[in-house]
């Protein structure tokens, strides 16, 4: 696995769980961790398959790697807010949850995800970074 990807998986699932833990002091713990593990789960697999597609397509034309980031960033509109709106349905039914911290919890690890993603992306202008296809 390269950097990149376990920067964009390590970082947001390190920063959920380190903040879940605080937060579940003053907060009830079954609907912080429910959360935290449902933002997690939605907004990081389509920030993994976005820097794989850039990573892929960083050897191709430069048409190619601006279809790669548009492709990246609708995946990433439609799984992360449209999966968070199914996975917040489904936990509702399960246990109380907060609308106002579910939504807080998917804000910030897709915003943090972003950031991560960016990042890792923005590094990977060196054409040894490609993987040849």
């Amino acid at each position: 696995m390269s950097r990149a990807l376990a920067a964009v998986v390590g970082v947001p699932l390190g920063a959920a769980v380190a903040a879940a833990a605080l937060l579940s002091v003053w907060l009830e713990p079954r609907g912080v961790a429910a959360s935290a593990s449902c933002a997690v789960g939605v907004v990081v697999p389509p920030a993994v398959a976005t820097v794989w597609l850039a990573r892929r397509s960083a050897a191709a034309a430069p048409a190619a790697r601006v279809a790669a980031v548009v492709l990246g960033m609708v995946v990433r509109l439609v799984v992360g807010l449209g999966g968070g709106l199914l996975a917040y349905a489904g936990l509702k039914r399960l246990m109380p949850v907060p609308p106002l911290l579910y939504w807080l919890w998917l804000l910030g690890i897709y915003l943090l995800t972003l950031l991560v993603e960016t990042a890792a992306l923005a590094r990977m202008t060196k054409p040894s970074q490609a993987v040849k296809t």
